[in-house]
């Protein structure tokens, strides 16, 4: 080879690694920056979809002192309901931002079904709890998934042991423990 075609070799070489550099360089400052985002888009997801659970929680309760018979506590529970599907209301336009579609469809839903069994108490109407606690539910193990409850679960106690002592306790019937009273 002569000297030239040495030097460039040389020269091509030099300017392709350079740019494999950059390429990276600018590959892990766009990645970088992204991360911290990340984490704060999930740390406002588990924010949200806590204080939804919370709302949720007070309105099943509202609404099934609502639907029964006792009239002892009835008024309370209409005028607390009355609050809780308007927190769910303001917390469903803020799904509408943080939420994955799926989810945000849920929990929609579940607000309309809180909206619905608050005009049906209001105008005296037979109505029940069950949509509403049922769509509660499927919100709440959707929410788990994207939070990936189960997953972080299952890793911390592969930190604690091998077999999962969750699972042992799970076995156990609720009668051994009326007996061991």
């Amino acid at each position: 080879m002569t000297p030239e075609t040495v030097t460039l070799v040389l020269g091509l070489a030099g300017l392709l690694a350079t740019l494999a550099s950059s390429g990276m360089g600018l590959y892990f400052t766009a990645r970088a920056r992204r991360s911290p985002i990340r984490e704060l888009l999930y740390a406002r997801q588990l924010d949200l979809i806590l204080r939804i659970l919370r709302v949720v929680g007070r309105a099943r309760l509202c609404a099934t002192i609502l639907v029964s018979d006792d009239e002892t506590f009835k008024e309370q529970a209409r005028d607390d309901m009355r609050i809780a599907v308007s927190r769910l209301s303001h917390l469903t336009n803020d799904a509408a931002a943080l939420l994955p579609t799926d989810l945000f469809a849920e929990v929609r839903k579940l607000s309309d079904i809180a909206v619905d069994v608050v005009s049906k108490i209001e105008e005296s109407e037979p109505t029940t709890s069950i949509r509403l606690e049922a769509q509660a539910a499927k919100t709440a193990l959707m929410a788990r998934a994207l939070l990936g409850v189960d997953e972080l679960s299952d890793e911390s106690m592969k930190l604690i042991s091998g077999k999962s002592p969750l699972l042992r306790l799970s076995a156990i019937e609720l009668r051994e423990f009326r007996r061991r009273r």
